[in-house]
């Protein structure tokens, strides 16, 4: 105020569209005055900026009709909030899902403890190392591959009882089914989980690791999965994997620019575009522009 009215010449009022509480900040702020000086709105703007602090300026300044009031005549507001990443913020964050209202992590800590996440690095691991039983047993006991209950535990406990690896008896079964007792479902299942294992882990030495992690997650059916599931809880696993794929892209899981077959209309991921949504597309692709790696999943 003690600026504008060094400017004009005397006292003014100045209103705000909106309101902020102490330690709160707000961008883009509007704000209206009425004054009878015959200062040019241009050399207004720059007046202010030469009085104010650098923290605050004025970015446009035009004249406006009587009676306006940047208060009331707002068309609407935004407003953003930071809740800690810790598991007492899961409730606030599935309230913003129910609502509507938009929300993203801050930093990485709580996004790597989100279940759909752990899973894709554990998938990553696995690739890179299949010795991992820790993440192969992550992959089979998973939604995707669907091993659980005595068979898994048989499969553990013969892989620890010989001294190897999860990865090599789930192998061995393939060579020798007799080993073990199990279901026909379970030795389907172990069977996919091998194949894939195999198939991403030579794609993995001929490809960038985002567009191996992009292939399973269309492969599986994962993310097709995720996107006809009309809850709360698909929505936030999808916003997830948008979000990891965001947080890593710095450190070598952007993907190569590349492009597949057409498909259904589904689900939109950016990674630096920050936003998901269903849309109508023709292709499956991902690309890598100027602006930065973005990849868009379109979902049967």
């Amino acid at each position: 105020m003690a600026a504008a009215a060094r400017v004009l010449g005397g006292p003014v009022k100045i209103t705000g569209a909106s309101r902020t509480d102490a330690g709160v900040h707000a961008l883009r702020q509007v704000a209206s005055l009425s004054t009878a000086s015959t200062v040019p709105t241009a050399a207004l703007q720059r007046a202010l900026n030469a009085l104010l602090p650098p923290s605050v300026r004025v970015l446009d300044a035009r004249d406006a009709p009587a009676g306006f009031d940047a208060r009331r005549w707002a068309r609407g507001k935004r407003y953003a909030y930071l809740i800690d990443r810790g598991a007492q913020a899961d409730p606030f964050l599935r309230s913003l899902n129910v609502a509507g209202i938009p929300w993203r992590f801050s930093g990485t800590s709580g996004l790597y403890a989100r279940p759909e996440v752990r899973l894709l690095l554990a998938f990553l691991r696995a690739v890179a190392d299949l010795s991992s039983s820790v993440d192969v047993y992550a992959l089979a006991a998973s939604d995707v591959y669907g091993l659980g209950g005595p068979d898994l535990t048989a499969i553990v406990t013969s892989a620890r009882r010989r001294n190897r690896s999860v990865w090599e008896v789930l192998e061995e079964l393939e060579r020798q089914p007799g080993i073990l007792r199990l279901s026909p479902q379970t030795r389907a299942a172990a069977g996919r989980l091998v194949a894939d294992l195999r198939q991403y882990g030579e794609l993995a030495h001929e490809r960038p690791a985002g567009e191996v992690l992009y292939r399973f997650l269309r492969g599986t059916g994962m993310m097709g999965r995720l996107a006809a599931t009309p809850s709360v809880a698909a929505e936030e696993a999808l916003q997830n994997i948008a979000r990891f794929f965001e947080m890593r892209e710095d450190q070598g899981l952007a993907a190569a620019a590349t492009e597949v077959e057409p498909s259904a209309p589904g689900v939109v991921m950016t990674a630096r575009g920050k936003r998901m949504s269903r849309v109508t597309s023709a292709a499956i692709k991902i690309r890598r522009c100027q602006a930065g790696t973005y990849i868009v999943i379109v979902a049967a």
